[in-house]
Protein backbone atom coordinates (compact mmCIF):
# COMPACT_ATOMS: atom_id res chain seq x y z
CA UNK A 1 0.00 0.00 0.00
CA UNK A 2 1.37 3.74 -1.26
CA UNK A 3 1.31 6.63 1.52
CA UNK A 4 0.92 9.70 0.74
CA UNK A 5 2.02 12.01 3.21
CA UNK A 6 2.42 15.83 3.23
CA UNK A 7 5.02 17.47 5.17
CA UNK A 8 3.84 20.48 6.74
CA UNK A 9 4.35 23.75 8.86
CA UNK A 10 2.11 24.19 11.56
CA UNK A 11 2.82 27.22 13.18
CA UNK A 12 0.91 30.38 13.04
CA UNK A 13 0.68 33.38 16.22
CA UNK A 14 -2.57 34.20 17.52
CA UNK A 15 -3.72 37.79 17.08
CA UNK A 16 -4.73 40.31 19.12
CA UNK A 17 -8.42 39.19 18.83
CA UNK A 18 -7.91 36.04 20.34
CA UNK A 19 -6.64 37.21 23.53
CA UNK A 20 -9.35 39.68 23.94
CA UNK A 21 -10.83 38.02 26.82
CA UNK A 22 -7.85 37.97 28.85
CA UNK A 23 -7.47 41.67 28.90
CA UNK A 24 -8.65 42.35 32.61
CA UNK A 25 -5.92 42.36 35.22
CA UNK A 26 -5.18 38.85 36.20
CA UNK A 27 -5.76 37.32 39.36
CA UNK A 28 -2.59 36.53 41.62
CA UNK A 29 -0.85 33.25 40.88
CA UNK A 30 -2.77 32.80 37.54
CA UNK A 31 -1.40 32.64 33.53
CA UNK A 32 -3.55 32.54 30.70
CA UNK A 33 -1.65 30.48 27.61
CA UNK A 34 -1.87 29.83 23.85
CA UNK A 35 -0.35 27.54 21.92
CA UNK A 36 0.52 28.25 18.02
CA UNK A 37 -2.45 28.72 15.24
CA UNK A 38 -3.45 27.01 12.60
CA UNK A 39 -6.20 28.29 10.08
CA UNK A 40 -9.19 28.93 12.38
CA UNK A 41 -7.71 26.77 15.82
CA UNK A 42 -4.72 26.94 18.31
CA UNK A 43 -3.41 23.57 19.00
CA UNK A 44 -0.26 21.76 21.10
CA UNK A 45 1.00 20.12 17.50
CA UNK A 46 -1.17 20.04 14.05
CA UNK A 47 -0.86 16.85 12.32
CA UNK A 48 -2.89 15.69 9.36
CA UNK A 49 -6.12 17.74 10.39
CA UNK A 50 -5.35 17.13 14.47
CA UNK A 51 -5.85 19.34 17.00
CA UNK A 52 -4.83 18.94 20.38
CA UNK A 53 -5.89 21.75 23.11
CA UNK A 54 -4.65 22.21 26.32
CA UNK A 55 -5.78 19.51 28.91
CA UNK A 56 -7.48 20.31 31.85
CA UNK A 57 -6.03 18.77 35.16
CA UNK A 58 -2.97 17.47 33.04
CA UNK A 59 -0.92 19.72 31.76
CA UNK A 60 1.80 21.60 33.71
CA UNK A 61 4.24 24.29 32.73
CA UNK A 62 7.26 25.74 34.39
CA UNK A 63 7.09 29.63 34.93
CA UNK A 64 10.77 30.89 35.81
CA UNK A 65 11.88 34.52 36.61
CA UNK A 66 14.97 35.84 37.98
CA UNK A 67 15.29 38.25 41.02
CA UNK A 68 16.00 42.00 40.28
CA UNK A 69 19.06 42.56 41.98
CA UNK A 70 20.49 39.35 42.25
CA UNK A 71 19.79 37.29 39.56
CA UNK A 72 18.64 34.54 41.05
CA UNK A 73 16.31 32.29 39.75
CA UNK A 74 12.43 31.56 41.00
CA UNK A 75 10.23 28.99 39.26
CA UNK A 76 6.91 27.84 40.22
CA UNK A 77 4.83 24.95 38.41
CA UNK A 78 1.52 25.71 37.05
CA UNK A 79 -1.48 23.69 36.40
CA UNK A 80 -4.36 23.97 33.69
CA UNK A 81 -7.59 24.94 35.09
CA UNK A 82 -9.76 25.76 32.29
CA UNK A 83 -9.64 26.06 28.54
CA UNK A 84 -11.70 28.00 26.16
CA UNK A 85 -13.51 25.67 24.10
CA UNK A 86 -13.58 28.33 21.18
CA UNK A 87 -9.73 29.47 20.98
CA UNK A 88 -8.61 26.95 22.86
CA UNK A 89 -6.43 29.38 25.23
CA UNK A 90 -5.97 28.56 28.54
CA UNK A 91 -5.87 29.39 32.67
CA UNK A 92 -2.91 27.90 34.54
CA UNK A 93 -3.13 28.32 38.26
CA UNK A 94 -0.20 28.15 40.72
CA UNK A 95 0.46 24.35 42.13
CA UNK A 96 2.41 24.54 45.44
CA UNK A 97 5.58 22.33 44.96
CA UNK A 98 8.32 22.28 47.93
CA UNK A 99 11.34 24.54 46.74
CA UNK A 100 9.18 26.59 44.47
CA UNK A 101 6.99 29.40 44.78
CA UNK A 102 4.23 31.64 42.76
CA UNK A 103 6.60 33.92 40.50
CA UNK A 104 3.16 36.09 39.96
CA UNK A 105 3.46 37.81 43.16
CA UNK A 106 6.92 39.16 43.72
CA UNK A 107 8.70 41.88 42.25
CA UNK A 108 11.19 40.89 39.59
CA UNK A 109 12.48 41.93 36.78
CA UNK A 110 12.79 40.96 33.03
CA UNK A 111 10.21 38.58 31.07
CA UNK A 112 8.48 35.49 32.23
CA UNK A 113 10.09 32.71 31.13
CA UNK A 114 7.55 29.39 30.42
CA UNK A 115 8.12 25.48 29.07
CA UNK A 116 6.20 22.80 28.60
CA UNK A 117 6.19 20.20 29.48
CA UNK A 118 7.08 21.38 32.91
CA UNK A 119 9.26 18.34 33.20
CA UNK A 120 11.55 19.39 30.50
CA UNK A 121 12.70 22.10 32.30
CA UNK A 122 16.95 21.89 33.74
CA UNK A 123 18.07 25.08 34.80
CA UNK A 124 18.43 28.80 33.96
CA UNK A 125 22.50 29.94 34.71
CA UNK A 126 23.04 33.23 35.83
CA UNK A 127 21.70 35.79 32.30
CA UNK A 128 20.27 33.17 30.28
CA UNK A 129 16.91 32.26 30.16
CA UNK A 130 16.84 28.91 30.75
CA UNK A 131 18.30 25.38 30.14
CA UNK A 132 15.91 22.74 29.26
CA UNK A 133 16.17 18.70 29.10
CA UNK A 134 15.32 16.75 26.03
CA UNK A 135 14.46 13.50 27.15
CA UNK A 136 16.08 10.64 25.39
CA UNK A 137 12.65 8.60 25.71
CA UNK A 138 9.58 9.47 24.38
CA UNK A 139 6.53 7.76 24.39
CA UNK A 140 3.75 7.30 22.16
CA UNK A 141 -0.22 5.95 21.92
CA UNK A 142 -2.07 3.72 19.59
CA UNK A 143 -2.53 7.37 17.57
CA UNK A 144 1.53 7.70 17.15
CA UNK A 145 0.77 11.42 17.08
CA UNK A 146 2.92 13.23 19.48
CA UNK A 147 0.42 15.26 21.23
CA UNK A 148 2.89 17.58 23.43
CA UNK A 149 5.48 18.84 21.44
CA UNK A 150 8.42 20.50 23.86
CA UNK A 151 7.61 24.42 23.80
CA UNK A 152 8.48 28.04 24.80
CA UNK A 153 7.17 31.24 25.65
CA UNK A 154 7.88 34.41 27.05
CA UNK A 155 6.09 37.44 27.97
CA UNK A 156 7.01 41.20 29.26
CA UNK A 157 7.08 41.41 33.32
CA UNK A 158 3.48 43.65 32.79
CA UNK A 159 1.41 40.55 30.98
CA UNK A 160 0.73 36.95 32.31
CA UNK A 161 -0.10 35.79 28.70
CA UNK A 162 2.02 33.39 27.60
CA UNK A 163 2.04 32.57 23.92
CA UNK A 164 4.01 28.83 23.45
CA UNK A 165 5.86 27.86 20.23
CA UNK A 166 7.36 24.56 19.68
CA UNK A 167 10.64 23.86 20.34
CA UNK A 168 11.53 21.23 18.04
CA UNK A 169 10.74 19.22 15.16
CA UNK A 170 8.59 16.33 14.09
CA UNK A 171 10.26 13.45 12.09
CA UNK A 172 7.25 10.97 10.87
CA UNK A 173 8.07 7.48 10.92
CA UNK A 174 5.48 6.21 7.84
CA UNK A 175 5.73 2.06 8.13
CA UNK A 176 4.42 -0.20 6.31
CA UNK A 177 4.96 -4.24 6.71
CA UNK A 178 2.37 -7.35 6.40
CA UNK A 179 2.15 -9.22 9.48
CA UNK A 180 4.72 -6.60 11.74
CA UNK A 181 3.59 -4.83 14.34
CA UNK A 182 6.09 -2.00 15.81
CA UNK A 183 7.41 -1.89 19.92
CA UNK A 184 9.98 0.73 19.81
CA UNK A 185 12.16 2.64 17.57
CA UNK A 186 15.57 3.70 17.93
CA UNK A 187 17.01 6.71 15.90
CA UNK A 188 20.41 7.42 16.25
CA UNK A 189 23.00 10.11 15.08
CA UNK A 190 26.50 10.20 14.30
CA UNK A 191 27.63 13.98 14.73
CA UNK A 192 24.31 16.07 15.54
CA UNK A 193 23.38 15.48 19.52
CA UNK A 194 19.30 15.27 19.73
CA UNK A 195 18.75 14.96 23.60
CA UNK A 196 20.00 15.75 26.55
CA UNK A 197 20.68 19.92 28.08
CA UNK A 198 20.20 23.04 25.53
CA UNK A 199 19.68 26.47 25.77
CA UNK A 200 16.65 28.38 25.25
CA UNK A 201 16.87 31.50 23.06
CA UNK A 202 14.49 33.65 21.59
CA UNK A 203 14.57 36.37 18.75
CA UNK A 204 12.10 37.63 16.26
CA UNK A 205 9.62 35.89 18.34
CA UNK A 206 10.51 32.62 17.74
CA UNK A 207 12.75 30.04 19.96
CA UNK A 208 15.49 28.05 18.91
CA UNK A 209 18.10 25.62 20.74
CA UNK A 210 21.76 25.36 21.52
CA UNK A 211 24.35 23.82 23.13
CA UNK A 212 24.51 24.64 26.57
CA UNK A 213 28.84 24.36 26.09
CA UNK A 214 28.67 21.03 28.17
CA UNK A 215 30.55 17.79 26.53
CA UNK A 216 28.19 15.68 24.21
CA UNK A 217 28.40 12.18 25.19
CA UNK A 218 27.59 8.95 22.86
CA UNK A 219 23.72 8.78 24.70
CA UNK A 220 23.39 12.33 23.73
CA UNK A 221 22.94 10.86 19.89
CA UNK A 222 19.97 8.83 20.50
CA UNK A 223 15.82 8.93 20.99
CA UNK A 224 13.93 5.80 21.87
CA UNK A 225 10.58 6.07 21.05
CA UNK A 226 8.51 3.42 22.70
CA UNK A 227 4.69 2.14 21.98
CA UNK A 228 2.11 1.80 25.11
CA UNK A 229 1.30 -1.31 23.04
CA UNK A 230 2.51 -3.03 19.85
CA UNK A 231 1.02 -1.21 17.10
CA UNK A 232 0.46 -3.30 13.84
CA UNK A 233 1.56 -1.47 10.41
CA UNK A 234 0.04 -3.84 8.25
CA UNK A 235 -1.89 -0.98 6.12
CA UNK A 236 0.38 1.64 7.16
CA UNK A 237 1.06 3.52 10.56
CA UNK A 238 3.08 6.83 11.73
CA UNK A 239 4.94 7.19 14.44
CA UNK A 240 5.97 10.86 15.50
CA UNK A 241 9.61 11.97 16.68
CA UNK A 242 10.38 15.02 18.32
CA UNK A 243 13.71 16.37 17.27
CA UNK A 244 15.96 19.39 17.17
CA UNK A 245 15.70 21.52 14.48
CA UNK A 246 18.98 21.02 11.96
CA UNK A 247 20.61 19.09 9.04
CA UNK A 248 21.01 15.56 9.36
CA UNK A 249 23.73 13.86 7.33
CA UNK A 250 23.97 10.57 8.73
CA UNK A 251 20.65 8.83 10.60
CA UNK A 252 20.04 5.23 11.32
CA UNK A 253 16.43 4.43 11.94
CA UNK A 254 16.21 0.63 13.72
CA UNK A 255 12.82 -0.92 14.22
CA UNK A 256 11.79 -3.46 16.32
CA UNK A 257 8.65 -5.57 16.37
CA UNK A 258 6.55 -7.20 19.17
CA UNK A 259 9.44 -9.50 19.73
CA UNK A 260 11.28 -6.87 20.23
CA UNK A 261 13.38 -8.19 17.78
CA UNK A 262 14.99 -5.85 14.87
CA UNK A 263 12.82 -5.82 11.80
CA UNK A 264 15.31 -3.59 10.11
CA UNK A 265 18.49 -0.93 10.72
CA UNK A 266 18.29 1.37 7.62
CA UNK A 267 20.38 4.71 7.24
CA UNK A 268 19.66 7.19 5.49
CA UNK A 269 21.89 8.16 2.75
CA UNK A 270 20.28 10.52 0.66
CA UNK A 271 21.59 13.55 1.56
CA UNK A 272 20.62 16.00 3.72
CA UNK A 273 17.71 15.75 5.68
CA UNK A 274 16.61 18.68 7.23
CA UNK A 275 14.43 19.05 10.21
CA UNK A 276 12.80 22.32 11.08
CA UNK A 277 11.40 24.00 13.91
CA UNK A 278 7.26 23.65 13.69
CA UNK A 279 7.34 21.59 10.80
CA UNK A 280 7.21 17.45 10.54
CA UNK A 281 9.22 15.77 7.69
CA UNK A 282 8.10 12.46 6.79
CA UNK A 283 9.99 9.62 6.06
CA UNK A 284 8.20 6.93 4.65
CA UNK A 285 9.76 3.38 5.04
CA UNK A 286 7.60 0.57 3.27
CA UNK A 287 8.28 -3.06 3.54
CA UNK A 288 5.66 -4.15 0.71
CA UNK A 289 7.80 -3.96 -2.07
CA UNK A 290 8.92 -6.91 -3.95
CA UNK A 291 12.50 -6.98 -2.10
CA UNK A 292 9.72 -6.65 1.04
CA UNK A 293 12.89 -4.39 2.68
CA UNK A 294 12.03 -0.76 4.37
CA UNK A 295 13.26 1.60 1.94
CA UNK A 296 14.04 5.35 3.12
CA UNK A 297 11.41 7.94 1.05
CA UNK A 298 11.67 11.66 2.08
CA UNK A 299 9.14 13.60 1.41
CA UNK A 300 9.40 17.97 1.35
CA UNK A 301 6.61 20.35 0.70
CA UNK A 302 6.90 23.62 2.04
CA UNK A 303 4.21 24.96 4.31
CA UNK A 304 2.55 27.97 3.19
CA UNK A 305 -0.79 27.82 1.56
CA UNK A 306 -2.26 29.54 -1.20
CA UNK A 307 -6.00 30.12 -2.52
CA UNK A 308 -5.89 28.96 -6.41
CA UNK A 309 -9.61 29.21 -7.49
CA UNK A 310 -12.59 30.37 -5.99
CA UNK A 311 -13.32 26.97 -5.14
CA UNK A 312 -10.70 27.52 -2.28
CA UNK A 313 -8.91 25.42 -3.58
CA UNK A 314 -5.44 25.77 -1.52
CA UNK A 315 -1.93 24.21 -2.95
CA UNK A 316 1.42 24.17 -0.73
CA UNK A 317 4.61 24.60 -3.74
CA UNK A 318 7.58 22.12 -3.80
CA UNK A 319 10.47 23.57 -2.17
CA UNK A 320 12.49 24.43 -5.09
CA UNK A 321 12.74 24.08 -8.75
CA UNK A 322 12.42 20.89 -10.43
CA UNK A 323 15.76 18.78 -11.44
CA UNK A 324 16.60 16.23 -13.77
CA UNK A 325 19.87 14.48 -14.66
CA UNK A 326 19.93 11.39 -17.20
CA UNK A 327 21.63 8.77 -15.03
CA UNK A 328 19.95 5.95 -13.05
CA UNK A 329 16.32 5.31 -13.27
CA UNK A 330 12.47 5.91 -11.37
CA UNK A 331 9.23 4.71 -11.49
CA UNK A 332 6.54 6.55 -13.54
CA UNK A 333 2.63 6.30 -13.40
CA UNK A 334 2.53 3.99 -16.76
CA UNK A 335 4.01 0.73 -14.26
CA UNK A 336 7.73 1.94 -15.86
CA UNK A 337 6.36 1.44 -19.78
CA UNK A 338 8.03 4.45 -20.50
CA UNK A 339 9.83 7.41 -19.22
CA UNK A 340 12.27 5.92 -16.70
CA UNK A 341 15.41 7.01 -18.38
CA UNK A 342 16.79 9.52 -15.54
CA UNK A 343 16.30 10.72 -11.98
CA UNK A 344 14.20 13.68 -10.62
CA UNK A 345 14.84 15.93 -7.54
CA UNK A 346 13.73 19.44 -6.32
CA UNK A 347 16.50 22.00 -6.05
CA UNK A 348 18.09 22.17 -2.09
CA UNK A 349 17.10 25.69 -1.96
CA UNK A 350 14.20 27.73 -3.32
CA UNK A 351 17.06 30.33 -4.67
CA UNK A 352 19.08 27.45 -6.56
CA UNK A 353 18.95 27.54 -10.32
CA UNK A 354 21.64 26.27 -12.60
CA UNK A 355 22.51 28.84 -15.76
CA UNK A 356 24.05 31.42 -17.05
CA UNK A 357 23.41 33.50 -20.11
CA UNK A 358 24.78 31.95 -22.76
CA UNK A 359 25.68 28.71 -21.69
CA UNK A 360 25.91 25.72 -24.03
CA UNK A 361 24.18 22.92 -22.35
CA UNK A 362 23.43 20.17 -24.57
CA UNK A 363 26.43 18.24 -22.85
CA UNK A 364 24.45 18.50 -19.52
CA UNK A 365 21.38 17.04 -20.79
CA UNK A 366 23.34 13.89 -22.08
CA UNK A 367 25.41 13.73 -18.89
CA UNK A 368 24.42 11.25 -16.11
CA UNK A 369 25.96 13.20 -13.71
CA UNK A 370 24.77 16.49 -14.54
CA UNK A 371 21.13 18.03 -13.04
CA UNK A 372 19.46 20.53 -15.36
CA UNK A 373 16.35 23.08 -14.76
CA UNK A 374 15.17 23.94 -17.79
CA UNK A 375 12.26 21.65 -19.82
CA UNK A 376 10.95 21.78 -22.50
CA UNK A 377 7.00 21.93 -22.64
CA UNK A 378 5.73 18.41 -21.55
CA UNK A 379 8.86 17.07 -21.47
CA UNK A 380 8.24 14.38 -18.72
CA UNK A 381 9.34 11.61 -20.23
CA UNK A 382 5.84 9.76 -20.98
CA UNK A 383 6.02 8.27 -23.98
CA UNK A 384 9.46 8.70 -24.10
CA UNK A 385 9.56 12.69 -24.37
CA UNK A 386 12.69 13.32 -22.77
CA UNK A 387 14.16 16.61 -21.47
CA UNK A 388 16.98 15.95 -23.71
CA UNK A 389 14.68 16.21 -26.79
CA UNK A 390 14.85 19.24 -29.26
CA UNK A 391 11.33 19.79 -30.79
CA UNK A 392 12.23 20.60 -34.20
CA UNK A 393 8.35 21.92 -35.07
CA UNK A 394 6.52 23.15 -32.06
CA UNK A 395 3.31 20.86 -33.57
CA UNK A 396 6.15 17.85 -32.52
CA UNK A 397 5.53 18.74 -29.01
CA UNK A 398 2.65 17.44 -27.05
CA UNK A 399 -0.68 18.99 -26.62
CA UNK A 400 -2.43 20.02 -23.07
CA UNK A 401 -0.37 18.54 -19.84
CA UNK A 402 -2.80 19.63 -17.28
CA UNK A 403 -3.05 16.59 -14.69
CA UNK A 404 -1.72 14.13 -17.39
CA UNK A 405 1.30 11.97 -17.60
CA UNK A 406 3.03 14.53 -19.64
CA UNK A 407 2.82 16.78 -16.61
CA UNK A 408 6.38 16.37 -14.77
CA UNK A 409 4.74 16.02 -11.42
CA UNK A 410 1.99 13.50 -12.15
CA UNK A 411 4.24 11.06 -14.05
CA UNK A 412 7.41 11.00 -12.47
CA UNK A 413 8.60 9.59 -8.75
CA UNK A 414 10.73 12.26 -8.00
CA UNK A 415 13.34 11.60 -5.45
CA UNK A 416 13.23 14.29 -2.37
CA UNK A 417 8.97 14.83 -2.54
CA UNK A 418 7.82 11.37 -1.93
CA UNK A 419 9.41 9.45 -4.41
CA UNK A 420 6.24 8.12 -6.19
CA UNK A 421 4.08 9.46 -9.34
CA UNK A 422 1.27 11.39 -9.09
CA UNK A 423 2.05 13.13 -5.43
CA UNK A 424 2.72 16.85 -7.70
CA UNK A 425 1.55 18.68 -10.91
CA UNK A 426 2.13 21.98 -12.50
CA UNK A 427 -0.40 25.22 -11.89
CA UNK A 428 -2.88 25.74 -14.09
CA UNK A 429 -3.04 29.58 -16.23
CA UNK A 430 -6.28 30.10 -14.31
CA UNK A 431 -4.88 29.45 -10.72
CA UNK A 432 -1.82 31.33 -11.89
CA UNK A 433 -4.19 34.25 -12.56
CA UNK A 434 -6.26 33.57 -9.08
CA UNK A 435 -2.67 33.51 -7.10
CA UNK A 436 -2.06 37.06 -8.65
CA UNK A 437 -4.90 38.72 -8.46
CA UNK A 438 -7.57 36.79 -7.21
CA UNK A 439 -7.35 35.87 -4.01
CA UNK A 440 -7.71 38.34 -0.75
CA UNK A 441 -5.36 41.33 -1.11
CA UNK A 442 -3.79 39.22 -3.87
CA UNK A 443 -2.09 42.66 -5.10
CA UNK A 444 -0.17 43.03 -1.60
CA UNK A 445 0.89 39.14 -1.60
CA UNK A 446 3.94 39.16 -3.92
CA UNK A 447 7.72 41.35 -4.23
CA UNK A 448 10.55 41.16 -6.49
CA UNK A 449 13.50 40.58 -3.83
CA UNK A 450 17.37 39.27 -4.11
CA UNK A 451 17.47 36.28 -1.89
CA UNK A 452 20.97 35.22 -1.53
CA UNK A 453 21.94 37.12 -4.60
CA UNK A 454 19.61 35.55 -6.88
CA UNK A 455 16.86 37.50 -7.93
CA UNK A 456 12.76 36.69 -8.19
CA UNK A 457 9.89 36.96 -6.64
CA UNK A 458 8.36 36.45 -3.08
CA UNK A 459 4.47 35.47 -2.77
CA UNK A 460 3.21 35.39 0.83
CA UNK A 461 1.09 32.64 1.39
CA UNK A 462 -3.04 32.97 2.66
CA UNK A 463 -2.09 33.78 6.15
CA UNK A 464 2.11 33.79 7.56
CA UNK A 465 2.64 31.52 9.33
CA UNK A 466 3.37 32.19 12.99
CA UNK A 467 2.43 35.88 12.23
CA UNK A 468 3.68 38.84 9.91
CA UNK A 469 7.77 38.67 9.87
CA UNK A 470 9.67 41.90 10.99
CA UNK A 471 10.62 42.14 7.41
CA UNK A 472 10.56 45.52 5.31
CA UNK A 473 9.77 44.65 1.53
CA UNK A 474 7.77 46.94 -0.80
CA UNK A 475 4.73 44.47 -1.29
CA UNK A 476 3.31 44.46 -4.13
CA UNK A 477 5.68 46.59 -5.84
CA UNK A 478 6.42 46.35 -9.81
CA UNK A 479 9.61 48.46 -9.25
CA UNK A 480 13.21 47.14 -8.39
CA UNK A 481 14.17 44.30 -6.59
CA UNK A 482 14.42 44.59 -3.03
CA UNK A 483 17.65 43.16 -1.20
CA UNK A 484 16.48 40.90 1.37
CA UNK A 485 19.69 39.30 4.05
CA UNK A 486 19.67 35.51 5.27
CA UNK A 487 18.42 36.20 8.14
CA UNK A 488 15.36 37.75 6.54
CA UNK A 489 14.75 35.03 4.61
CA UNK A 490 14.94 32.65 6.49
CA UNK A 491 12.25 34.25 8.91
CA UNK A 492 10.05 34.49 5.80
CA UNK A 493 10.36 31.08 4.51
CA UNK A 494 9.92 29.82 7.98
CA UNK A 495 6.36 31.59 7.68
CA UNK A 496 5.75 29.93 4.74
CA UNK A 497 6.81 32.11 1.80
CA UNK A 498 7.49 31.04 -1.42
CA UNK A 499 10.37 32.79 -3.76
CA UNK A 500 10.73 31.62 -7.15
CA UNK A 501 13.76 32.62 -9.07
CA UNK A 502 14.62 34.00 -12.13
CA UNK A 503 16.23 31.53 -14.39
CA UNK A 504 17.17 32.24 -18.02
CA UNK A 505 15.24 29.97 -20.73
CA UNK A 506 16.95 27.35 -23.76
CA UNK A 507 16.47 28.69 -26.98
CA UNK A 508 13.96 27.51 -29.59
CA UNK A 509 16.43 25.61 -31.53
CA UNK A 510 19.65 25.53 -29.42
CA UNK A 511 20.67 24.06 -26.21
CA UNK A 512 21.98 27.93 -25.50
CA UNK A 513 20.44 29.64 -22.58
CA UNK A 514 19.01 33.03 -22.56
CA UNK A 515 18.35 35.84 -20.51
CA UNK A 516 19.21 35.25 -16.93
CA UNK A 517 17.65 38.34 -15.57
CA UNK A 518 14.15 36.58 -16.80
CA UNK A 519 12.39 34.05 -15.01
CA UNK A 520 10.09 32.11 -17.43
CA UNK A 521 7.73 28.98 -15.42
CA UNK A 522 5.63 26.85 -17.40
CA UNK A 523 2.00 26.51 -16.58
CA UNK A 524 0.09 23.54 -17.71
CA UNK A 525 -2.35 25.30 -19.78
CA UNK A 526 -2.45 25.42 -23.50
CA UNK A 527 -3.60 28.84 -25.70
CA UNK A 528 -3.94 27.64 -29.50
CA UNK A 529 -0.65 25.93 -30.57
CA UNK A 530 1.15 27.72 -28.03
CA UNK A 531 1.37 27.44 -24.10
CA UNK A 532 0.92 29.33 -20.68
CA UNK A 533 3.92 30.52 -18.73
CA UNK A 534 5.03 32.49 -15.87
CA UNK A 535 7.35 35.56 -16.59
CA UNK A 536 8.96 37.81 -13.93
CA UNK A 537 10.82 40.30 -15.59
CA UNK A 538 12.89 43.36 -14.23
CA UNK A 539 10.03 46.12 -15.38
CA UNK A 540 6.54 44.07 -15.27
CA UNK A 541 5.19 40.36 -14.21
CA UNK A 542 3.61 38.74 -16.96
CA UNK A 543 1.06 35.93 -15.81
CA UNK A 544 -1.23 36.00 -18.94
CA UNK A 545 0.80 35.25 -21.78
CA UNK A 546 1.21 32.19 -24.32
CA UNK A 547 5.03 31.41 -25.98
CA UNK A 548 5.90 28.62 -28.64
CA UNK A 549 6.33 25.27 -27.04
CA UNK A 550 10.04 24.86 -28.00
CA UNK A 551 11.47 27.08 -25.24
CA UNK A 552 12.89 25.63 -21.98
CA UNK A 553 11.33 27.30 -18.85
CA UNK A 554 11.51 26.48 -14.94
CA UNK A 555 9.20 24.40 -13.51
CA UNK A 556 7.74 25.08 -10.03
CA UNK A 557 5.38 22.08 -9.17
CA UNK A 558 2.67 22.22 -6.56
CA UNK A 559 0.48 19.88 -4.62
CA UNK A 560 -3.17 20.30 -3.51
CA UNK A 561 -3.98 20.60 0.02
CA UNK A 562 -7.18 20.17 0.08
Amino acid sequence: MKKTCLFLIVIVVLTAGLYSCHKEELAKGVFTATTEHFTNKDSKTFLDGSYYSWEVNSDLIKVLRHESSSNILKKGTYRATSVNSTTNAAVFSYEPITDEEDVTGTSYINSYYAVFPASIFSSTPANARCEINLPAHQYTDASGRLKNAPMYAESNETSRNLQFKNLCGIMRLSLTKNGTSISRIVVTTSANKINGKYNVAFSNGLPSLGNPGMTIVDSNHSIVLTCAEPQPINNGHDFDIAIPAGSYNTLEIKIYDDDHSAVCTKTLEQGTLQINRGEYTVIILNGNSENHELDFVIDRVLPGLFTVSSTGLQVRFSPGNLQWRRGGTHATADNNLTGTIGEWQFAENQWDHKYNSNTNTESHYNSSNTWVDLFRWGSSGYNNVYPYILYTVASSAPGIIARNNYDWGVFNAISNGGNAPGLWRTMTQSECLYLFSGRHDAANKWARATVHGVNGIILQPDIWIGGAPSVTISWGSNSTFTEVSNDDWTLLENSGAVFLPVTGFLRIDSWNVSNTSWGNYWLATTSDAESCYLRIKSDNLDYSSSNDRRYGYAVRLVRDAN
